[in-house]
């Protein structure tokens, strides 16, 4: 009995509550509270596995070459376990921190401090070796400390930034008053987060912008537009290396509004330069009153810059309205105190296309050169207006008439430009290349509202870029 009663207490005593162990240091999972940029990925050999090939799309053995560059900068990389989570940091304290999964910790802190500079040190946490920079940080307390809210968008490497502290914390007194006027309160600003993730085919950013309660970007983000594509696409050149698109043009004002404001602010009271800003301010009201709706442009440049030529289409409810408009804009145009005179004159009904009048802004030497080498031209047809300028103006013309309203919009345009986007931009950068071989395809980046938030895209496919050596420079 009593040996009985000796083993039962020492199995109590046993079993009994022991001290909770330390929390492993997991990556992955931790956010720190006062990061104010974050990024993670799951792995570099995904990702330098994913870019790796978009490059190698893009020209055979990129991807090589872009991993002996990093070597070749950062050697320690070498001893860095690439299958584990990496993430950086920065901290309100202006700390910068990186944790690096490690295969070998000894080689890795050999090359690492190698390499070191003032104010840099190297911890071993948990198999990870933590670089810090400009500030403390206490590995040893990560694994305990309260995390943040972990990125809100999937990705292979996805995080976010805080931007108003970050500009908040970089910003002298004077920065601050100039920025106050275009965006708030720097502490305000929303924190982003964004995604990037890359694949054979192509490259693509995605991030969200929280629109908040008020102020510019409540009044980009509200409401959601409808998902039809903008109308004026099909006025649009097919040879189109750079396509610019618009929506809802009383919003994209809000942002106007607000850099004359900031203009003003800076000007003395009643000089000549705040009354240039506040007749600018008043033609930009006019503008967009005159013009609400869809707009798109398309710059082309076939051969060289000698080519480049413009089309602009965009609503138009008052020709009369926009014709006085332009009479008044042209008389104020600023003139650079001791530049070469030249001449600007408006003149409606100079040329007809079917029964179409054309009207010409001359523009006389020296600055009817390059654009301006020819008059630029605008018509005004079922609520709208088109403009052209540069080579072949009125051939341009000719055609962005006979196309608008019919619906037919060049394929590559339209797979660019997404619906209900309030801003798109498209380019071919193998246009404005010298490399022999470049795809036919637009890189596109977009601000779509969404009422709550605007979401940005930016998406580069491989077979947007130049091919060839081009990529990095060489020859």
């Amino acid at each position: 009995m009593r040996r009985i009663i000796v083993a039962v207490l020492l199995a109590l005593a046993s079993g009994g509550p022991t001290a909770a162990a330390k929390p492993a240091f997991d990556v992955g999972k931790f956010v720190p509270p006062d990061a104010v940029v974050y990024v993670t990925a799951d792995g570099l050999g995904a990702v330098e596995g994913a870019a790796g090939t978009f490059l190698d799309n893009v020209m055979p053995g990129a991807g090589q070459i872009l991993d002996g560059m990093l070597l070749g900068r950062a050697p320690a990389i070498a001893a860095v376990d690439r299958t584990r989570p990496v993430a950086a940091w920065m901290l309100a304290s202006g700390a910068t921190v990186v944790a690096l999964p490690v295969r070998d910790a000894a080689t890795f802190t050999r090359l690492a401090r190698q390499g070191i500079g003032p104010g840099e040190a190297v911890t071993t946490v948990d198999g990870y070796e933590i670089v810090t920079r400009g500030g403390a940080f206490d590995p040893a307390a990560a694994g305990v400390q309260r995390s943040a809210a972990p990125p809100a968008i999937a990705g292979q490497v996805r995080g976010f930034v805080e931007l108003g502290r970050v500009m908040a914390a970089r910003s002298d007194a004077k920065e601050r008053a100039d920025l106050t006027p275009l965006v708030g309160r720097l502490e305000d600003l929303p924190r982003i987060d964004f995604a990037l993730a890359a694949s054979h085919e192509r490259l693509e950013l995605n991030a969200i912008i929280p629109a908040g309660a008020d102020g510019v970007l409540a009044k980009l983000a509200r409401p959601a537009l409808p998902a039809i594509q903008n109308r004026f696409l099909d006025a649009l050149p097919a040879d189109a290396a750079l396509v610019v698109a618009t929506s809802a043009p009383e919003r994209m004002a809000a942002v106007s509004e607000a850099v004359f404001a900031s203009l003003a602010v800076h000007e003395r009271l009643g000089s000549k330069e705040h009354r240039m800003a506040r007749r600018m301010r008043r033609q930009a009201k006019r503008w967009t009153a005159l013009s609400r709706g869809d707009s798109a442009m398309a710059m082309s440049m076939s051969s060289g810059p000698e080519s480049i030529s413009v089309v602009q289409a965009y609503s138009c409810f008052q020709p009369r309205r926009a014709r006085i408009l332009m009479h008044k804009m042209t008389r104020h145009l600023p003139r650079t105190p001791g530049a070469t005179p030249f001449d600007v004159k408006y003149v409606a009904r100079v040329e007809q296309i079917g029964d179409v009048a054309v009207d010409q802004l001359m523009v006389g030497p020296p600055a009817g050169t390059g654009l301006m080498r020819e008059p630029i031209r605008y018509a005004f047809v079922n609520e709208a207006a088109v403009t052209t300028y540069g080579a072949d103006g009125l051939g341009r013309m000719r055609t962005a008439l006979a196309g608008i309203g019919r619906g037919v919009t060049a394929p590559e345009i339209e797979k660019a430009i997404p619906a209900g986007a309030l801003l798109a931009v498209a380019v071919r950068p193998g246009a404005f290349a010298s490399a022999a071989a470049s795809g036919d395809e637009y890189a596109t980046f977009a601000v779509v509202p969404r009422g709550t938030a605007l979401d940005v895209r930016l998406i580069v496919p491989a077979a947007a870029l130049p091919r060839g050596p081009g990529l990095f420079g060489l020859r």
